[in-house]
C-alpha cells in the first residue's frame, strides 16, 4: 500500500446539504439542522445549524487552521454557481457584545465565501466543545470524514496538536495513522518547500511517497537539485522506483577506477593461511562481468581456506 493510500487524498467531494443562498439574497433566520456526522466519543455531536454574519467570524484566529493551501478557486466557482453546499463548524469564543466566532472547521469554505462578498453563512454552532482538545480532535475529525486533507496537511495537524502540548500518538489516532506513519507523515515537513508544494498539489503527480525517497536521496546527493527533480517526475510521470533509479544514475560517477584484488598482497600469504582484506567499497550493480568474476575467486579461495 503506498503512502498516498494510508494518507488518503486532498479535497474529495464534499457531502450535499441545502445549499446557503447567495449572498444577495442570504437570510439571517436558523435553518434546519443537518444530520450530525456520527464520530467516535461523541465528538461531532449535533449543534444547531444557523447563517451568522461573516462579520463575526474571526478570521485571524486560525487556532484550528491546518492547511498547507487553501486552494480557493474550484471552490469559488462552485459557491458561485450552487451556493454553500455544506455549514461550516464554529464555536463562540468571548461573551455579550465581544463575542465572536471561532472556526472548528471550513477555513476554505468561509475565506472563499467572504471573497465572493457573503454577508452570512451557514454554520453549525457547537456549544458543547468549551474544551480545546475535545474542539481539536473535532475538527480533525470532521476533516477527516470528508477526506479533505493532504498528505502535507496531516503533517500540520500532527504538528499543532504536539506544539498544543498533546500526544502526537492521540492525533494519530483519529486519523487511523501507526506511530510509524506519523513519523514518516512529519519528515515531510523536513522536505524543501518546492517538495512539500508538489506534494500538496491535488493532481497527485508528485506523492507523498516520491517526498520521502527523494528525501532518503538528499541525505545521499546533498547536492541534489530536489525542485528539478519534482518538475522531473511530474513531467514524465515517473513512478517512485523510476524516479529513485533515475536520481542514482544521474549522481553516479561517470569513471571509476577497476576493482582490484579484496587482499593486501604485501600481507597476504595464502601457502601459510594468512589473508589481509583491503578496505574496498562493492558497488555490485557496477561491477563488470570480469570484476565480478575475480571477485568470486577471490571469495571462494577465502571460503575454502576455511574450510
Amino acid at each position: 500500500m503506498s503512502v498516498t493510500e494510508i494518507f488518503g487524498t486532498a479535497d474529495a467531494p464534499e457531502a450535499a446539504v441545502e445549499p446557503a443562498t447567495p449572498p444577495e439574497t442570504a437570510p439571517v433566520e436558523t435553518v434546519p439542522a443537518v444530520e450530525p456526522v456520527k464520530a467516535p466519543d461523541r465528538l461531532l455531536a449535533e449543534g444547531r445549524v444557523e447563517h451568522i454574519a461573516m462579520d463575526k467570524i474571526d478570521f485571524t484566529d486560525e487556532t484550528f487552521k491546518f492547511r498547507a493551501s487553501l486552494r480557493l478557486g474550484p471552490l469559488k466557482k462552485s459557491l458561485a454557481s450552487e451556493g454553500q453546499q455544506l455549514p461550516i463548524v464554529v464555536r463562540k469564543v468571548g461573551k455579550t457584545k465581544a463575542m465572536r466566532y471561532q472556526i472548528i472547521s471550513g477555513f476554505r469554505r468561509a475565506t472563499a465565501m467572504r471573497e465572493l462578498g457573503y454577508a452570512t453563512i451557514a454554520a453549525i454552532i457547537r456549544e458543547d466543545l468549551e474544551d480545546d482538545e475535545a474542539a481539536f480532535k473535532a475538527s480533525v475529525i470532521e476533516n477527516e470524514q470528508r477526506k479533505t486533507y493532504s498528505a502535507i496537511d496531516r503533517a500540520l495537524v500532527i504538528l499543532g496538536y504536539k506544539k498544543a502540548g498533546y500526544s502526537s500518538v492521540a492525533v494519530g489516532d483519529l486519523m487511523g495513522l501507526t506511530r510509524k506513519q506519523a513519523s514518516n507523515i512529519m519528515g515531510l515537513l523536513t522536505l524543501p518547500q518546492v517538495v512539500q508544494d508538489a506534494i500538496d498539489e491535488p493532481d497527485g503527480k508528485f506523492t507523498a511517497t516520491h517526498g520521502l525517497t527523494l528525501r532518503t536521496l538528499l541525505g545521499k546527493y546533498p547536492g541534489l537539485d530536489a525542485a528539478k527533480w519534482v518538475e522531473t517526475v511530474k513531467a514524465e510521470g515517473l513512478s517512485v522506483k523510476a524516479m529513485k533509479r533515475a536520481v542514482n544514475k544521474a549522481h553516479r560517477p561517470a569513471s571509476r577506477p577497476p576493482l582490484g584484488s579484496i587482499f593486501n598482497a604485501g600481507k597476504t600469504d595464502t601457502t601459510a593461511g594468512v589473508y589481509r582484506l583491503s578496505p574496498v567499497r562493492v558497488v555490485v550493480a557496477d561491477l563488470s562481468s570480469g570484476e565480478r568474476d575475480a571477485l568470486k575467486a577471490e571469495l571462494r579461495s577465502l571460503l575454502e581456506a576455511l574450510g
